[in-house]
């Protein structure tokens, strides 16, 4: 008797922790979201740390969200994984130089050799302060405003929300003007009827009912024109995943990137 209750005290343990704990669906959607991300920023899963790239039009850029010197953003990852550790970093030497272009918006990549170097080893002998670090800044700046946005329009599908997160991440910073608030706006604009769909989920635009997939087609359409096809290798990924009909990310989800490679994201 005092075994079975001891067991039976157990499982009721076990199953309030479950519970308690996110599903292995959400985690598995999210590490699928993020691996999406990373193939449209620079065609690979290499997630956080060994995404990193000399000057361009955000200046240098790195990580998970396309932090980059010009915006500030980087600068603000870099001062959080200072804060939550201990004495000096592997950045210590860029920092007067990432405030200066942070501040001034440079695009210049004077005075930063070796930067890419020591953000792959911080990844290397921090890993989990470093990521930390950045999934706070971009949960603040890009993920969660995103999220925020397509709650309002009433988005369900995965693949809607990694492209809203996509368009705050790549939109309205160094040289790309148009925001995601801008392209959304825009797309919206464009329905001035009913527009029935395939998807089963529908949205109100406008006081207008929107298949959500007929929404976030024509929402790629736009941001690639409001852009001035800035990312022509979203665009045709993207349009391949719809495709599929893979909306949601249960699963692991396969894909073309531009050039016809079919890659896949998984947990």
């Amino acid at each position: 008797m005092k075994l079975s209750a001891l067991a039976a005290g157990l499982a009721a343990v076990a199953s309030s922790l479950v519970s308690a704990a996110p599903t292995s669906n959400q985690q598995c959607a999210t590490t699928i979201n993020n691996q999406i991300l990373s193939y449209m920023t620079d065609g690979s899963k290499s997630l956080y740390d060994l995404s990193c790239y000399g000057a361009n039009s955000y200046g240098y850029w790195a990580g998970i969200a396309r932090f980059g010197t010009s915006e500030g953003d980087m600068l603000q990852v870099i001062n959080k994984y200072k804060a939550g550790g201990s004495g000096r970093t592997e950045f210590d030497k860029y920092l007067p130089t990432l405030q200066k272009y942070a501040k001034s918006k440079s695009l210049s990549g004077k005075g930063l050799d070796g930067l890419c170097v020591a953000w792959v080893r911080a990844g290397a002998n921090n890993r989990a302060a470093f990521r930390a670090a950045q999934d706070e800044v971009a949960q603040a700046l890009y993920f969660g405003p995103a999220s925020d946005m397509a709650k309002k329009l009433g988005l369900r599908f995965d693949i809607s929300k990694t492209i809203l997160q996509d368009g705050a991440i790549h939109n309205g910073r160094g040289v790309v003007k148009v925001s995601l608030a801008d392209i959304v706006k825009a797309t919206s604009a464009k329905f001035t009827k009913n527009t029935s769909g395939k998807s089963g989920s529908t949205l109100n635009i406008n006081g207008r009912k929107v298949d959500e997939i007929e929404w976030i087609k024509k929402f790629l359409s736009v941001k690639d024109s409001m852009t001035k096809g800035s990312c022509p290798g979203c665009l045709y990924s993207y349009r391949d995943i719809i495709s599929r009909g893979r909306y949601n990310y249960n699963e692991p989800i396969k894909f073309k990137l531009i050039g016809g490679i079919t890659v896949t994201a998984s947990c």
